[in-house]
């Protein structure tokens, strides 16, 4: 049941028994295969599914679902379901191309390890038998002779060694000849199968596996087309953008330079009416200046002269002044040549009050040493007396000690 179940969705899809609508999108389901419905399954059985490694694909590959997705509008080239589906469809084509590449390994190291087959001529084949029986009869021969001609038995053993040895390196050297000659193993670039030789080679083209790797790349190389187109409009729809972007913050530039200029221009406008109407202004102050100039040139000449009876006066106080000055330092000078030789009178009587002094020094000094001796010799007198007391104070004590044992 569930096999032809699965039959019969693969065929008329998941929602065969529902009622047809156009809008329907069954073929967004789950279930449903994404690059059937670009239009390309590497696991299908028509394809490589089932051959080598690769199992059959198990989502439903429809033929109407992909018709109605190619019918419905979001089935565009630029449609996000469109995209998705091709960026699966080429995922799996590329992991279908690393199995191929794996394969091909493991045909090359098989066919190092299987041993080559070592066909001779039937020419050498001859040579190798003669030589052969031709051993043995040397060998016979020396077997045949006595004892005492042990000389000759030596000499037809070592002929037939030596033909031995000869025939074998020839046997050799014919069969690394014969490998040369055997046509090379390889595998195949496209799906990896292993062959020997042309015929080999010319036969594996017409197996399905082959085939299907053609039509594997093939689409590999569609899709990648595909792919680097949408990235090439993307970045020129991206330099569009800022071309325009730019051609826009230019004219914006421009359009500000002109509002600017035009304000420049209407400001020269109002200066030009404004300094017309100042000059107009200017020309009656003009008229106003002269009339006050000339009343100011009258009132200047007044003041010039009372500018020179003023500069009279000043000159005569500054020689007043200067008279005034020199007076003062000749005053001075007096009253400094008088404190001079006040104070050199001064400096002599303090010479002789300090010789007084130092003399009254010198007998205070004499005097003080005898004070000093006195002293000492005060001081004996008083250590002397304190002794004397000490001395008193000792007997009166024996006396009371004495007097307290008589009493007793």
């Amino acid at each position: 049941m569930n096999k032809a179940r699965a039959m019969l969705d693969s065929l008329m899809g998941p929602g065969r028994d529902q009622a047809k609508d156009a809008n329907s999108t069954d073929w967004k389901d789950r279930s449903v295969c994404r690059g059937y419905l670009v239009g390309f399954c590497p696991c299908d059985k028509g394809v490589l599914g089932g051959k080598r490694t690769l199992d059959v694909c198990p989502k439903i590959h429809s033929d109407p679902l992909r018709s109605t997705f190619e019918e419905h509008p979001d089935s565009g080239e630029q449609s996000d379901f469109r995209i998705r589906c091709e960026e699966i469809c080429l995922r799996d084509c590329e992991w279908a191309i690393l199995e191929c590449e794996t394969h091909s390994k493991k045909e090359l190291e098989r066919l190092k390890r299987e041993p080559k087959p070592r066909r001779l001529p039937p020419e050498v084949n001859q040579k190798i038998s003669a030589t052969k029986r031709e051993i043995d009869q040397l060998k016979l021969k020396a077997e045949a002779l006595d004892d005492c001609d042990a000389k000759q038995k030596e000499n037809l053993f070592k002929q037939a060694q030596t033909m031995a040895d000869d025939i074998e390196a020839y046997q050799k050297a014919e069969e690394t000849k014969a490998i040369d000659a055997l046509p090379k193993g390889a595998t195949c670039d496209i799906c990896g199968t292993a062959y020997t030789g042309d015929e080999e080679y010319q036969k594996h083209l017409g197996y399905k596996v082959h085939e299907g790797y053609v039509a594997v790349r093939e689409q590999i190389t569609l899709l990648r087309q595909k792919k680097e187109a949408k990235l090439e409009l993307e970045k020129n729809g991206k330099d569009e953008d800022r071309k325009r972007k730019n051609e826009e913050a230019i004219s914006k530039d421009e359009n500000i330079k002109k509002t600017d200029d035009e304000k420049k221009d209407k400001d020269k406008g109002k200066e030009k009416k404004g300094s017309e109407k100042d000059r107009s202004i200017s020309k009656d102050d003009k008229k106003k200046d002269k009339k006050a100039s000339g009343k100011e040139r009258s009132r200047s000449r007044d003041d010039k002269k009372k500018d020179r009876k003023s500069s009279k006066e000043r000159s005569r106080s500054r020689n007043d002044k200067k008279k005034a000055k020199e007076k003062s330092k000749r005053s001075r000078s007096r009253d400094s040549l008088g404190r001079v030789r006040d104070r050199e009178k001064a400096n002599a009587k303090g010479k002789d009050k300090s010789r007084s002094r130092s003399k009254d020094r010198d007998a205070d000094r004499g005097k003080g040493k005898d004070r000093d001796a006195d002293k000492k010799k005060d001081k004996g007198r008083s250590r002397s007396r304190s002794r004397d007391r000490g001395k008193d104070k000792d007997r009166d004590k024996k006396r009371s000690r004495s007097r307290s044992k008589r009493r007793r």
